[in-house]
């Protein structure tokens, strides 16, 4: 259970993070391929 725990709370930071990097540069498809890169 914990460790179900820790996996949702890393989940939901990287979501976190995705989100605040999208508003920083504006969604456009090169910023989203050097980011999963």
């Amino acid at each position: 259970a914990l460790e179900q725990a820790r996996q949702a709370a890393a989940q939901e930071q990287a979501q976190q993070q995705f989100t605040r990097f999208m508003a920083g540069s504006g969604y456009s498809p090169s910023s989203v391929k050097m980011f999963h890169d």
